[in-house]
């Protein structure tokens, strides 16, 4: 699906308003809010959803429902992506996976189990770490097929946990994401969140 000038517009419209709470310049939102740049993360986002695909059963036959295991998968939403670019600079996550495990010694070794069958380019341990508010899980972001994507590794207690209060925790640390032109334009067949 191509992407319109209009809704190019209704992009940066939306950014606009939200420049203070993402600490970016009309500037920054010229310069990634653009119809090529638009175009080709929606490009990518289709293109590598096969390869995303195939990542995911790959997972599933490690971690099989039968055995008490989850996998989840998602392409992350356009607003999502731009957000993360105008804020971060950074898009390590566009493609991303949770397993859900029964306990923390299972995350322990589905993240060992990860890291010796993909490319291991970042790990962060939040169950010895936790972070300030209490989140847990491990974060690994991975390569394969010349691609990084990010996994999720929780228990389901820590699964639970996140689940129940993850608006709360995103509507504080991205309360652009919840505002009415955001979902809106989030909820447009192009831009919205592909699950796996």
């Amino acid at each position: 699906m191509a992407v319109t000038e209009r809704e190019i517009l209704g992009l940066k419209a939306a950014f606009m308003k939200f420049r203070k709470e993402l600490g970016i310049t009309n500037e920054d939102i010229d310069f990634y809010i653009t119809y090529e740049v638009v175009h080709s993360i929606q490009q990518d986002r289709v293109y590598r959803k096969g390869e995303m695909e195939l990542i995911k059963k790959h997972l599933e036959q490690q971690f099989p429902e039968e055995k008490g295991f989850r996998v989840l998968g998602r392409i992350k939403s356009m607003t999502s992506i731009l957000g993360k670019l105008l804020k971060e600079r950074t898009l390590s996550d566009v493609f991303g996976f949770k397993i859900i495990v029964e306990n923390e010694d299972d995350c322990y070794m589905a993240s060992h189990w990860l890291q010796m069958n993909f490319g291991l380019e970042e790990i962060d341990d939040r169950i010895a770490n936790p972070r300030e508010n209490g989140y847990r899980d491990i974060k690994l972001i991975l390569q394969l097929y010349d691609i990084n994507f990010e996994v999720i590794v929780q228990s389901r207690e820590m699964f639970f946990d996140s689940e129940t209060k993850k608006e709360q925790r995103h509507s504080t640390k991205y309360p652009w994401k919840y505002s009415s032109e955001m979902l809106e334009l989030a909820s447009a067949p192009e831009f919205r969140q592909i699950e796996l």
